[in-house]
């Protein structure tokens, strides 16, 4: 099946449901807050097959120094097809006059990540504080 981008926001709750929670992040099941983040963002690019969601990369931004791209995931059936390169290749192709796109990843990811240009900065530690949802 043929794999098509949007950059619309107006996805549906189940659909962001279901593809969060294929890939058991906890904020799947918190659907209605995934609609408002999704709509808050500056930007969302999203993968479809047919009419199933099966990725998604969002960011925000100051518009000025840096990006920060706070989700990309792809259903893992449609993993290791080029899906969540492209939509982070369209995400970077966006925001090429930004000096710095900010990513968080997981250890597993990092090869990913490197293969996609990017590098470990070493010169910081993230640092979070969680809030209850």
């Amino acid at each position: 099946m043929t794999i098509e981008y949007s950059d619309r926001k107006d996805i549906s709750t189940e659909q962001l449901e279901r593809l969060f929670l294929s890939v058991m992040w906890e904020s799947g099941m918190f659907p209605a807050k995934l609609v408002q983040a999704c709509q808050h963002s500056d930007t969302v690019f999203s993968a479809w097959a047919g009419r199933t969601l099966v990725g998604l990369c969002s960011a925000v931004t100051d518009h000025s120094f840096f990006v920060y791209i706070h989700w990309l995931l792809v259903m893992p059936e449609y993993q290791k097809q080029g899906i969540g390169k492209k939509l982070l290749g369209i995400m970077q192709e966006k925001y090429t006059h930004i000096p710095r796109i900010i990513l968080s990843s997981y250890t597993a990811q990092k090869e990913f990540y490197v293969q996609c240009g990017f590098q470990e900065n070493t010169e910081t530690v993230p640092m979070i504080k969680s809030n209850q949802i």
